[in-house]
């Protein structure tokens, strides 16, 4: 990979670059800080933990837990968010901002707020409450690392766990959550309580309980279909995005209320789930919290079109392997790592070169690209006997290559692009002396090109150019872009220490505060990975950092496997 503009690279860590030896985890605990300002009031639970004291646990937790009679005034101090009173905005706020942390779980899952500015400015404000996010975080992990001592039994800290749930202020501490009570699902007991949870009268435990569920069981189409009638916005919809991944359609008038009403982090994961059933050339409203509405009612009138056959939703196909490629560059070495969703590290392969891409092909052999300034070559490293294709070799730097989903590959170089098919090599499109920054492939065969100037191009699959705009202008060549359902680009832009999402016009909706990023990709889940100098990073989809694998050099490629379809 050839880097361009040295200076904009001073700042990265000399470890990054140069790269000694890390660790590797993809979960990683909090440190336990016994000088936080609010220990004094966590001793007293920790003492109760460690002791395995049943009694005394849940006496000391419930001195952090809301009282039921504060948690229902809440509903109605969210709604007076948005009151046109200006007093009464302020009662509303002043009330919620007494009861964190204890109500920052509910505000989260008041995000369908968000469409009034004002109130959106002051749910952002009570969110970020930095003594309020303190006190929740230490109180989970508080009970987390007791967990992990001989005399809390599992019963305790999975009733402890479950009586978080809805007390969760991010996505962080969610996800730590979810984690513990995963761990749980191995054993009958665990499973049968998160059971007993979609029938929780909280509706973030019944909405936990069916996240959990649905991926480590399958649910009967009738609990779902129940689900999707839920009061909750939230539980409703998750239930709906799960029958779209068994292949059931959702009926129009349950996507309009799910998208207009459920939290934002949901609303997202349904829209990458439409996005993905819809054909690529079908243009619908972009779903924001500013376009709630006009998106909800786009895709219900996408449903029932008339005279349109819509097949059933793709199956969903989880990733099973992540691949990330690092690159010293002071020794022009190359170390790939293929990582499972616990972190484990499955593979691990040193080579000589500067990477340029790596991947899985249509048969989910990972693959490693590499190039020098005068040829490229793909190989695939962790093949063994008979499986292991022999490797190519593409005249010119290479910048860019992506599989296709029929076999084969579609590779940019500097000012051309080119399909690699059976040992062949088919020029598609030439650039005269317009440098190829970046290249990636549609799944109906249209590409998108990133050209150094900042121009972005769409090709249909012949070659033929069908649409430009701009973008800023890439920093590096060869950085890893990606093409999501709905002619979308995802962007890292290495310059502005972010990660952009650009509809089909160029038009900015969405956007992922991230250092130096080098190459992005979404996550069949809806998460974002992002190759930095401070490792691989995952974010939610609220864009909030919950995961990083630390790695031994600069991350400078991505790759994701999907599990086959069974």
């Amino acid at each position: 990979m050839m880097l361009l503009g040295l200076g904009l690279w001073g700042s990265l860590a000399w470890q990054a670059w140069h790269g000694r030896a890390v660790s590797v985890a993809w979960h990683e605990d909090e440190a336990d800080d016994p000088n936080h300002p609010q220990s004094k009031k966590l001793a007293p639970l920790r003492d109760a933990l460690r002791g395995g004291d049943t009694e005394a646990m849940r006496r000391e937790l419930d001195k952090f837990l809301p009282r039921p009679e504060l948690e229902r005034t809440w509903p109605a101090q969210v709604k007076l968010l948005a009151d046109d009173d200006s007093a009464r905005r302020e009662e509303g706020r002043a009330r919620l901002e007494d009861a964190c942390p204890a109500a920052l779980g509910f505000i989260r899952r008041s995000r369908s707020m968000e469409n009034d500015l004002t109130a959106r400015a002051t749910l952002d404000a009570l969110m970020d409450s930095a003594p309020s996010q303190a006190m929740a975080r230490a109180l989970v992990q508080v009970i987390r690392q007791a967990d992990r001592t001989a005399k809390t039994d599992q019963a305790s800290a999975r009733e402890l766990f479950w009586r978080l749930v809805p007390l969760a202020p991010d996505a962080t501490v969610e996800e730590m959550l979810a984690g513990e009570i995963t761990e749980d699902l191995a054993t009958a007991e665990g499973l049968q309580a998160a059971r007993n949870r979609l029938t929780d009268t909280d509706p973030a435990r019944r909405e936990m309980a069916l996240r959990l569920l649905h991926a480590k069981v399958v649910l009967a189409d009738d609990l779902l279909a129940r689900l999707v009638t839920d009061r909750d916005p939230a539980v409703s919809l998750r239930a709906l995005v799960a029958r779209m991944d068994r292949g059931k359609a959702p009926a129009p008038g349950e996507l309009t209320a799910g998208l207009t009403d459920a939290p934002a982090p949901l609303c997202r994961l349904a829209e990458a789930r439409l996005l993905a059933w819809a054909n690529e050339g079908e243009a619908i409203a972009t779903w924001s919290g500013d376009t709630r509405q006009p998106a909800a009612t786009g895709w219900a009138r996408w449903l029932e079109h008339p005279g349109v056959q819509r097949g059933p939703p793709p199956l969903a196909r989880p990733a099973d392997l992540v691949l990330a490629a690092q690159l010293n560059s002071d020794q022009h070495e190359t170390l790939l790592i293929a990582v499972d969703r616990t972190g484990r590290i499955r593979e691990r392969l040193a080579t000589d070169g500067e990477v340029v891409a790596c991947g899985f092909d249509s048969e989910g052999r990972a693959w490693l690209a590499r190039s020098t300034a005068v040829a490229g070559t793909i190989t695939w490293p962790f093949a063994i006997g008979d499986e292991k294709p022999p490797s190519l070799t593409v005249e010119g730097r290479l910048v860019a290559l992506n599989s296709r989903p029929g076999g084969g590959f579609l590779a940019a170089t500097r000012n051309e692009l080119l399909l690699l098919e059976k040992g062949e090599r088919k020029p598609l499109h030439h650039f005269g002396r317009r440098v190829v920054s970046a290249a990636c492939l549609a799944r109906d065969g249209w590409f998108a090109i990133w050209l150094d100037d900042g121009t972005v191009s769409w090709h249909d699959a012949t070659g033929q150019p069908m649409t430009t705009f701009r973008i800023p202008v890439p920093q590096v060549v060869g950085i890893g872009m990606q093409v999501l359902p709905g002619r979308r680009i995802l962007a890292p832009l290495a310059g502005e220490n972010r990660v952009a999402e650009y509809d089909r016009t160029g038009m900015e909706v969405r956007s992922i505060a991230a250092p130096s990023p080098l190459a992005a990709l979404r996550l069949p889940d809806g998460n974002t990975l992002v190759a930095t100098p401070e490792g691989v990073l995952e974010f939610d989809t609220t864009d909030k950092p919950i995961r990083r694998q630390t790695v031994d050099w600069l991350p400078v490629a991505l790759g994701v496997r999907r599990t086959a379809l069974k």
